[in-house]
């Protein structure tokens, strides 16, 4: 899950989400926070501070290949009540695969 995220969280060519990902057993929290950081600011299309459903499930594919149902999914799993991912939400699930 924790790579699943991290790696959705990015629109960058597939070299540097390889080279993301090769590195990614070695970060730091600090490193960790900034990867979140900034995969939510760039998915987050409206910048309204919080992920709809739409902007998740676009990010998702478009920087991990993720399928649409499989995005749809890990919406419904982290989003709360009110239909939206705010950044807690979005980071909570790393949060926890690192513990």
């Amino acid at each position: 899950m924790r790579t699943l995220l991290r790696t959705a969280a990015f629109a960058l060519p597939a070299i540097a989400i390889a080279a993301i990902s090769a590195q990614a057993q070695d970060t730091t929290r600090h490193e960790d926070q900034e990867f979140s950081e900034y995969g939510f600011e760039y998915m987050d299309t409206d910048k309204n501070g919080v992920l709809s459903e739409a902007e998740f499930v676009a990010g998702a594919a478009t920087s991990h290949g993720t399928s649409e149902e499989r995005a749809r999914e890990l919406f419904a799993e982290f989003a709360g009540e009110d239909g939206q991912l705010t950044y807690v939400e979005f980071v909570t699930p790393l949060s926890e695969d690192a513990t």
